[in-house]
């Protein structure tokens, strides 16, 4: 579902969040999309399960449970090097640029090229 909002006028980062369940049984065919299992276990061959996020103190939003949640994570060892970035302004960057270009795809304004 596509909505809009103000600016976001703060000197943090703002992003949507879409959750789609599915049993382990099917299969995402976009495999672009991140895959997480939340619960119950893998089926051979039918998706790549990534790895909970880390909670990134000073970059990502405390939440209740923040202080133990990398302790508690689940971890999917092939897939860790996403998680340890810590370029921060870059990733941002990187996150802004794909969300513009999907905007694009879908008929909205052009991304506006940075020099």
């Amino acid at each position: 579902m596509i909505h809009g909002s103000e600016a976001n006028t703060s000197d943090r980062r703002r992003c949507g969040l879409t959750i789609r369940y599915m049993a382990p049984t099917t299969e995402c065919l976009d495999a672009s999309q991140p895959v997480m299992m939340m619960r119950g276990s893998a089926v051979e061959g039918i998706n790549h399960y990534r790895s909970w996020p880390k909670y990134r103190h000073g970059y990502d939003f405390p939440f209740d449970g923040c202080e133990q949640w990398n302790d508690r994570r689940r971890v999917e060892p092939n897939d860790e090097s996403y998680f340890e970035r810590t370029d921060y302004a870059r990733m941002d960057q990187e996150i802004e640029d794909e969300v513009l270009r999907f905007i694009g795809r879908l008929g909205g304004k052009e991304p506006v090229q940075k020099e």
